[in-house]
């Protein structure tokens, strides 16, 4: 690695809230932010329960902007979607392309986000088999990884 390479997260954090905030006002771009998300998950080999939820992450976004489930709030919704941001960016800490570590960074990057919007996505997912979109919820024993 080059020495005077230097990483700064927090940069990388910001120019992904900043690409969140231009997708939260621009609703087509969503649908291409998801295409793209369900491409990369569909390579990954399994990295820990938390990544199960970022499809959940995707369908809560999708359902907010149509106005279907409006009961989260804004702040909320631009920090999943700079979750998924990082997510789906193959140049981030640990870049995609690096075999057997490449996603590692981004699997704690979704862990750590959900510990902030579990409540959330568990009542968004309660809301979905309630209105009838979904058969089952997740149980309160199935996000272990945000309390540890």
């Amino acid at each position: 690695m080059n020495e005077n390479y230097e990483f700064n997260t927090n940069e990388l954090y910001e120019d992904s809230y900043q690409k969140a905030e231009k997708i939260l006002k621009n609703p087509g771009k969503i649908d291409k932010m998801l295409m793209r998300l369900e491409r990369k998950l569909q390579g990954l080999p399994k990295l820990g329960d938390a990544l199960a939820y970022v499809p959940k992450m995707g369908m809560l976004i999708s359902s907010w902007i149509r106005g279907d489930y409006t009961e989260v709030p804004v702040g909320i919704i631009t920090a999943i979607i700079g979750v998924l941001v990082y997510f789906i960016s193959p140049i981030d800490a640990i870049p995609d392309f690096i075999p057997g570590i490449g996603l590692l960074d981004d699997a704690a990057v979704v862990s750590g986000s959900l510990y902030l919007v579990k409540k959330d996505i568990d009542e968004y997912m309660a809301w979905r088999i309630q209105v009838g979109l979904d058969e089952t919820v997740l149980g309160e024993d199935e996000f272990d990884v945000c309390t540890e």
